[in-house]
């Protein structure tokens, strides 16, 4: 079976290539199957989370080698390491990533899509990690008004990118393994040559003679354009470039015992004059905060070691001292005595639909001023929020928009609530009336009206049409469609169609 991995690094326009190869050499889509422990595998072939990560990918494979005759696959190096060290363990001796990779992949056809533009590649990296969307249909909404610039944000995606792009070169080298490079640029300014080209080194012959149009549209627009002018200024200002040597060091004009005072005379408030605001779960606002120099001496915001600003403002979940960073902006224009600047910070309200604080801190050359429990964030859930936090003790965002991620449960779809779509059981009507803390009661069009106790879920107790006694079935999983649940007191397995509920 011939196998084709698209090698990649985060907005690189393979979702653009890959539409285009699959279309014109007319193979399957190459998905990123890796992520996340095979996810979109196990979804598509309706296989268990406790289904071994080994047994997912070779089902996966003879699937794919049995119905196209073809494997294909896109991935990232995060991705891509990640799965095949795991998979690299699995038998007596550990193996190395890539010799694991190859064992599984065999003798793949490497195509690399790059970009030459990394600064780009970085900004809009960046946009979509904000947005949560990475590749756009036609006809899609895209989510910007609440983005935030952040040099420092874009400047770890420009490290990552190149990081990424060097550890695909190792892999390649290492092993010996002949790859075609697909270049974004060259890709978008002459796309049939490019494609034709790219089959050409995989042994495969363009079916068209014209590139149909991709289903995938450009997301880049005007603030695309903006941050990444903005984003190269900053690399490339001289005055930036110098090293600061002034950490722990007395301020210019200021002796040693003047330092406690000038450090007094900084002051942070938030404006709007606030200290509480109201959020939905999964939204984000824009935080506005005011800085005032009333020292001496100005503020002059140089790049340490690390190419950011030594004057940067955090805003942090009040759980310690040290808590989980929120969002970081830097001071990058100069502040004389006596001025004011104002600084934005992007928050985002978590899944966990409890109220809670943040502290405030800003940083500078002598020191950390902090602002505790500076702003309290009231959480506002409506009656879905309500009936799953009664139910469930931990609710995660999932990696898809509309979805949230139960553990042990999995991937919930909850846009049509009461309907509700789990990923392995099909559409369930959730019970809000008897559903209590730490048990999910629902109607399932297959199993009828069930109980589940989160502390073993896998059991469900079944009440059969005109019986007043549950019936316990144990969830086994799901192999081509089908659920398998065994009939606990008859010792019997039973095969279950998925529950479909219409929203």
């Amino acid at each position: 079976m011939k196998t084709i991995l698209v090698a990649a690094t985060h907005r690189s326009g393979s979702y653009l290539a890959c539409d285009w190869l699959s279309s014109v050499g007319e193979f399957p889509f190459p998905e990123e199957y890796f992520n996340y422990d095979l996810k979109t595998a196990r979804e598509e072939l309706r296989l268990s989370e406790s289904v071994p990560s080994n047994k997912v990918l070779k089902a996966l494979i003879d699937c794919r080698g049995e119905t196209h005759g073809i494997f294909t696959v896109k991935a990232m190096w995060p991705a891509f390491s990640t799965l095949f060290d795991e998979l690299s363990g699995t038998n007596s001796s550990k193996q190395s990533i890539g010799t694991a990779a190859l064992q599984w992949l065999k003798s793949p056809s490497i195509l690399f899509v790059r970009r030459r533009d990394k600064s780009r590649q970085a900004v809009s990296f960046e946009i979509a990690k904000q947005t949560g969307i990475w590749r756009k249909l036609g006809g899609d909404k895209t989510r910007k008004s609440d983005l935030l610039y952040s040099y420092s944000r874009i400047l770890a995606c420009w490290d990552q990118i190149h990081k990424d792009e060097a550890s695909w070169l190792c892999f390649f080298k290492a092993y010996g393994l002949a790859y075609h490079e697909i270049w974004y640029e060259d890709l978008v300014a002459e796309p049939s040559k490019e494609i034709k080209q790219a089959l050409g080194h995989i042994g495969l012959e363009a079916k068209m003679e014209m590139l149909t149009e991709s289903r995938f549209v450009m997301q880049s627009d005007t603030r695309n354009r903006e941050w990444d002018e903005r984003f190269k200024t900053r690399r490339s200002m001289d005055v930036h470039k110098k090293v600061s040597s002034r950490l722990k060091k007395p301020l210019k004009g200021q002796n040693k015992d003047s330092s406690s005072a000038a450090l007094e005379s900084i002051s942070v408030s938030l404006r709007p004059k606030i200290s509480k605001i109201e959020m939905k779960p999964d939204s984000t606002k824009l935080i506005t905060v005011e800085l005032k120099n009333l020292g001496n001496i100005p503020w002059e915001p140089e790049l340490n070691a690390h190419e950011l600003s030594d004057y940067y403002l955090e805003l942090r979940y009040a759980k310690d001292p040290k808590g989980e960073l929120i969002w970081q902006t830097e001071l990058e224009e100069v502040v004389l005595a006596g001025e004011s600047t104002e600084l934005t910070l992007r928050l985002r309200s978590d899944t966990s639909l409890e109220s809670f604080d943040c502290d405030l801190s800003f940083t500078h050359l002598e020191g950390e001023l902090v602002v505790p429990k500076a702003l309290c964030v009231d959480i506002q859930v409506d009656e879905k929020w309500e009936v799953l936090r009664r139910i469930f003790y931990q609710i995660d965002l999932s990696d898809k928009p509309g979805w949230i991620y139960l553990k042990n449960f999995g991937d919930m779809w909850i846009e049509e609530f009461p309907f509700v779509y789990l990923h392995e059981h099909g559409w369930v009507l959730v019970h809000k009336e008897s559903s209590s803390p730490g048990t999910l009661c629902g109607i399932d069009s297959e199993l009828n009206y069930f109980a589940v106790h989160l502390n073993k879920p896998k059991e469900f107790h079944v009440f059969v049409k005109g019986s007043t006694s549950a019936k316990p079935l144990e969830f086994l999983g799901v192999e081509m469609g089908v659920r398998r649940f065994k009939d606990i007191e008859k010792n019997l397995v039973q095969n279950i169609p998925l529950s479909m509920w219409e929203a």
